[in-house]
């Protein structure tokens, strides 16, 4: 009967010990798991900071080439008036004195 009793002493033992492996195992196990997932939420938000990084430099150059185009035609358009000015200057400066003058 002693023996009886001593075995399920060990064995209540053996099942506290498993318990209390099972218990740090658990915790352990949820530490890594909250590192893990902090690691993962830090490695996302740099992948999203650098890719709204690259967003914003090839917006940048398609708005910076979109200037350039519209100040490339702009100077042209500039060139062209200025081109016709000095092409008529005299005969429209003659039409407005006649017309003044009633010529």
């Amino acid at each position: 009967m002693e023996q009886i009793v001593t075995q399920i002493l060990q064995i209540e033992q053996q099942a506290h010990a498993i318990t209390e492996d099972a218990k740090r195992l658990s915790e352990h196990f949820d530490e890594t798991l909250r590192a893990d997932a902090d690691k993962l939420r830090q490695d996302l938000h740099i992948r999203a900071e650098q890719h709204l990084a690259d967003i914003q430099k090839t917006e940048l150059a398609a708005k910076q080439e979109a200037l350039a185009s519209v100040r490339d035609r702009s100077q042209k358009c500039r060139d062209s008036l200025l081109a016709r000015y000095e092409e008529h200057s005299a005969e429209w400066i003659d039409t407005l004195v006649r017309a003044v003058i009633g010529g």
